[in-house]
Parts: C-alpha cells; structure tokens; sequence
C-alpha cells in the first residue's frame, strides 16, 4: 500500500500546483479595482472597473468590466462590458454578449441568441455557433458600431439588427440584415 501511496503522490502535487497557476482562482464574487493582474479563473461573478489582466480570464457566471484591458478571455455565462474596456486576446464566450464603447482586437467566437453592440464598440470578425441543444434564431443588435469584417451564423438563422450609425464592412454570412 505504501508503494501505491508514494507512487501517486507526486502525480497529486503536480496537479495541484497546475491546478493553481492562477493566483486569481476564486469562488463566489470577485470584485477588483484598479488593479494589474496576471490571470483570474472564477466561478461566480467577477466585477473589474480599471483592472489590467495580462493573461487569461476564465469565468463560469457572470463578468462585468469597465475601464479595463483584457487579454485571452473564455467565459460561460453572461459579459456586460463599458467605458473603453479593451479585449486584446483570443474571445470565447457562451451565453449573453452586451458591449457598450468596447474594443474587440481579435474576433469574437460565441454561442448566443443575443448579442447588444452599442455606443461606439469596435469589433473584427464575429462567429456565432450554432447551439445544437436549441432551435432558435440568434440576434446581433449594433447600434452606432462597427464591426471590421464579417459576421458567420453558423446555424443559418442569424440576424443583424443594426441602425444608420453601424456598419459592418465584411460579408454577412448565415443571416440577414434587419435596418432600424
């Protein structure tokens, strides 16, 4: 039995310490202010008003974020971004998408029936997956935004529901145009 015992236990330290290579890991509600910080990896909810992350954000729950810069971003659930936050990274969102005055610097990847773009959000190519579990149309609201290239609908059943201040300079593809 001891054998078994030692065999195993680095194996358990080597996944513990991997485990933690977020010194953000957390449960519950995270709120930083006016903070630099390396990673957070959360389940719950994260508020973040002036707040640099350097790497990953990995969220299960809700983020909310104003005035901040974010790198890789991977969330499931729901993103409320404001005030000049800038998403530098990779984006992989499921769930709800509202943007107001937002940078995306690289294309936004998600799975959503409802994605709200407003008040000058900037943003490249946006894919939509199709969610297999439900059949619904998806929805992408632009108002006074633009998005810098193409917008896919993977399921077919998108539309774009956007005013006379928003472009989109690409193709739409999967979808249709809906003018307001």
């Amino acid at each position: 039995m001891k054998a078994i015992f030692y065999f195993t236990s680095p194996l358990l330290i080597i996944f513990i310490t991997n485990a933690n290579a977020c010194n953000n890991n957390s449960l519950g509600t995270l709120n930083l202010y006016n903070k630099n910080v390396n990673c957070i990896s959360n389940t719950g909810t994260v508020i973040l008003n002036n707040v640099t992350v350097k790497s990953n954000t990995m969220i299960v729950g809700e983020l909310t974020a104003q005035g901040s810069s974010i790198n890789d971003l991977d969330v499931t659930g729901k993103v409320d971004f404001s005030r000049n936050t800038t998403v530098i990274g990779n984006i992989n969102i499921v769930g709800e998408l509202k943007a107001s005055n937002t940078k995306f610097e690289k294309p936004i990847s998600i799975t959503s029936s409802i994605i709200e773009l407003k008040d000058g959000t900037n943003t490249n190519n946006i894919y939509i997956r199709k969610n297999n579990g439900r059949n619904y149309d998806e929805f992408i609201y632009l108002t006074n935004s633009t998005v810098n290239g193409n917008i896919t609908f993977e399921s077919g059943k998108g539309k774009v529901v956007l005013d006379s201040r928003s472009k989109i300079t690409g193709s739409l593809n999967g979808g249709a145009t809906i003018y307001r």
